[in-house]
C-alpha cells in the first residue's frame, strides 16, 4: 500500500522538477540573473587576492607630482626627460599611458625632444583611443601624432568595457574600427617583450571580428579581467621623485614601468569587482593587473551557455532525483549542501580553472525546489490522510455506539438494570427533554464541564457534546453517592463513545491539519481499546488460543495457550514457528 501510495507523488514531483529546471534554464539563456551573478563573481575577488609582482611599477603621475612640477599639461620636454630617465635605468619596458593626440604649436621643441627620447629607447608603448567626434556621432581612431606613432615600439587600445551596472570587468585583447586590429594596450606591450609567445591570443572569440562597416566598432578575444588586489595593490612611485632622481636606479633596473594619471580629477578612474563605487581604480592599475594576469597565463573566461545550461541542469536534477527517495528529514540537509557545492564548484572553476560559471539560476533553483517538494509532499500526506480516514469512518466499527437518542435509551436501559439506579433523563441543549425514564428536578446545565459528574437534588448530572450542541444526562438515585467508584467509571466511559465533539470548518491549512491529526488520534484510540478488548476477551478464554500469520509464526498466544503446552513445546516469544511448536504434540485418548 505505501508503495502504491508512493509512485503517484514520485511521478508528480518528476513532471514538476523538469518543468522548474526548464525555467531555470531559460533563465540561464536569457541571462536574466546577470546582475545577481555579477554580485557573485565580485565577491570572489573580495575574498581571494594574490600578492602584486616584483617587476611591475606604476610611475604616478600624483598629486604630490603635480605640486612640486607645476599644473596639468607638462611640457613634453618633462616627458621625454622621463623616458630618457627610465630608459638609463635599464627598465624592461616602459608603457606611457598618456595620449599626444597632436602636436604643441606653442612648443614644437618639447615634441622634437619625445619623439627622440621614444625613438631612442625602442621600448616604449603608447595607447590609441576609439572615441566619438561628438555626442552619439562618428566614431574615430586616435592615435598618437605621426612622428610619435612612428617612433613608438607598439601601440595598443585603452578601452575597458563596463557592465550594464556600470563595473570594469572585461576587456576585449582586439578592438579597431571595422575589424578588430588594435591589440589591447597590455598584449602591445607583451608582444613587444616576447612577440612569439603572443600570435596567438586567449579569450572568447566573437562571432565575427568585422563590424558591419568601417565606423563601426569590431572586438574579439574577451576575457575577464582577474584583478590581483583592491585598488593600490601595486606598488606606485611619484613621477616627481623618478625625475629628480630621488629614486635609486637599481630599483628600477629590469622591471615594466607604467607611466600614468593618478591625481584626483585627472585620471579615467573606473569602479571595478575589488573597489566598487566607493574607491574607483586607476586606468594604469588597471592596465597593471591585465599586464601580470597575462603573463601568469591567468585569463579568465564566461563558460559558455550551452556548457552553463548542461551543468546548471545537471546539479538541479541530481538533488531532486534523490528527494523522493531519502527520508523527508535529510532533504533539507540535501539542499542546502547542494547550495553550497555550487558555491564551491563555481569558486574552483573561477579560481582553479580560470572560468566563471554563474551560479544564481541554480541556487534561485533550489531554494524553490525544496518548498515544492515539501508543500506537495504536505499536500499529498494530508490527501493519503483524508482516503484512509474515509474508508476507516466507512467501515464498520470496531464497538458500535451510535448516535440516536433510542439507542442510547436502550444502552441506559442496560446499565439501569446492572447498576440499580431509579431512573434517568436526557435533556438537549434548549432544555427539553428528548427521552428518559421517569422526571428528575433541577437544570444544573451552566455547571456541568465535559465528562464530569455533579450532585444535585438527589441525582447525578453530566453532559454529553454533540455535532448539533450539547446533550445533559441526569442519573436518579436515592443516594447519589451510594452509587460506586466502578459504576461511575462505567458511566463514563458510556457517555465518552457516545459523545461526538463538533467539527468546525477548518479556515486554514493549519486547522486543517490539526482537524485531522484529532481524527487519526481519535482513530488510533478506537483501535487501541478494539486491541484492549481482544486481548481481555483472549485472556479470559478457557481454550487455549494461537494466532499465526501467512508464514507460520506465531503472532498471538494467550496464557491458556501456553499453560496446555508442554515446557519444550511452551512459545517463549511472538514470532515462533508453528511447526516448531505442533511437531512434538500428540492426540491423547480416544475421539467419541
Amino acid at each position: 500500500m505505501r508503495s502504491d501510495q508512493h509512485r503517484p507523488a514520485s511521478r508528480e514531483w518528476a513532471v514538476i522538477s523538469i518543468i522548474l529546471t526548464l525555467l531555470i534554464l531559460l533563465l540561464v539563456y536569457a541571462d536574466w540573473l546577470w546582475r545577481w551573478d555579477q554580485l557573485l563573481y565580485d565577491s570572489q575577488f573580495r575574498i581571494w587576492s594574490t600578492p602584486p609582482p616584483q617587476d611591475i611599477v606604476i610611475v604616478a603621475i600624483d598629486n604630490a607630482s603635480l605640486s612640486e612640477l607645476g599644473r596639468w599639461p607638462w611640457s613634453r620636454t618633462v616627458h621625454a626627460e622621463m623616458v630618457k630617465r627610465l630608459t638609463a635605468a635599464g627598465v624592461r619596458a616602459i608603457v606611457l599611458d598618456i595620449l599626444f593626440a597632436e602636436e604643441d604649436r606653442s612648443d614644437p621643441q618639447g615634441d622634437r625632444e619625445l619623439v627622440d627620447a621614444v625613438a631612442e629607447s625602442g621600448r616604449v608603448v603608447l595607447p590609441i583611443v576609439i572615441e566619438e567626434i561628438s555626442l552619439g556621432g562618428q566614431l574615430v581612431e586616435t592615435l598618437p601624432m605621426p612622428a610619435l606613432t612612428e617612433a613608438a615600439a607598439g601601440l595598443g587600445h585603452v578601452h575597458i568595457d563596463l557592465d550594464p551596472d556600470g563595473i570594469a570587468r572585461r576587456v576585449h585583447l582586439l578592438e579597431g574600427l571595422g575589424t578588430a586590429y588594435w591589440p589591447a594596450l597590455s598584449v602591445a606591450l607583451l608582444r613587444m617583450i616576447e612577440p612569439a609567445a603572443w600570435e596567438t591570443l586567449p579569450g572568447t572569440r566573437s562571432r565575427a571580428n568585422k563590424a558591419n562597416s568601417q565606423y563601426s566598432i569590431a572586438r574579439d578575444h574577451q576575457i575577464l579581467i582577474p584583478f590581483s588586489g583592491p585598488p593600490g595593490h601595486f606598488p606606485q612611485i611619484p613621477f616627481s621623485d623618478v625625475l629628480k632622481e630621488r629614486i635609486l636606479s637599481e630599483s628600477l633596473h629590469g622591471k615594466v614601468a607604467l607611466v600614468g594619471v593618478t591625481a584626483t580629477g585627472l585620471g579615467d578612474d573606473l569602479p571595478t569587482p575589488v573597489s566598487g563605487r566607493s574607491q574607483p581604480m586607476q586606468g594604469i592599475e588597471i592596465n597593471a593587473n591585465l599586464i601580470d594576469a597575462l603573463r601568469r597565463g591567468v585569463v579568465i573566461e564566461v563558460m559558455g551557455v550551452h556548457w552553463r545550461m548542461l551543468c546548471s541542469g545537471a546539479l538541479l536534477l541530481l538533488p531532486f532525483f534523490f528527494f523522493p527517495r531519502m527520508p523527508p528529514k535529510f532533504v533539507l540537509l540535501a539542499t542546502g549542501s547542494t547550495i553550497l557545492g555550487t558555491l564551491l564548484f563555481s569558486a574552483v572553476l573561477l579560481h582553479g580553472f580560470q572560468v566563471w560559471f554563474p551560479p544564481t539560476a541554480v541556487l534561485i533553483g533550489l531554494v524553490l525546489g525544496y518548498p515544492l517538494w515539501s508543500w506537495r509532499r504536505l499536500e499529498h500526506n494530508m490527501r493519503y490522510f483524508e482516503q484512509e480516514l474515509e474508508r476507516l469512518h466507512s467501515e464498520p466499527r470496531a464497538v458500535p455506539f451510535y448516535g440516536a437518542s433510542m439507542e442510547l435509551s436502550r444502552g441506559l436501559e442496560f446499565l439501569r438494570g446492572i447498576l440499580s439506579f431509579q431512573g434517568w433523563v436526557l435533556r438537549d441543549q434548549s432544555g427539553q427533554l428528548k427521552a428518559g425514564r421517569g422526571q428528575l428536578p433541577g437544570d444544573p446545565q451552566q455547571q456541568i464541564s465535559a465528562a464530569g459528574w455533579l450532585e444535585e437534588n438527589g441525582a447525578l448530572w453530566t453532559s454529553i457534546p454533540r455535532q448539533q450542541g450539547t446533550w445533559y444526562l441526569g442519573i436518579r438515585n436515592s443516594d447519589p453517592a451510594a452509587i460506586p467508584a466502578n459504576a461511575r467509571l462505567l458511566l463514563t466511559e458510556f457517555v465518552c463513545h457516545f459523545a461526538s465533539t463538533p467539527r468546525p470548518k477548518p479556515r486554514s491549512a493549519a486547522e486543517h491539519m490539526e482537524n485531522q491529526i484529532q481524527q487519526i488520534q481519535s482513530a488510533i484510540a478506537e483501535l487501541r481499546t478494539m486491541r484492549g478488548l481482544i486481548s481481555d476477551t483472549l485472556r479470559q478464554m478457557v481454550d487455549g488460543l494461537l494466532v499465526i500469520n501467512s508464514v507460520g509464526q506465531v503472532v498471538l498466544a494467550n496464557s491458556q495457550a501456553n499453560s496446555l503446552l508442554e515446557r519444550e513445546t511452551k512459545p517463549d516469544s511472538l514470532e515462533t514457528d508453528i511447526l516448531t511448536i505442533t511437531r512434538k504434540l500428540e492426540i491423547q485418548g480416544g475421539i467419541s
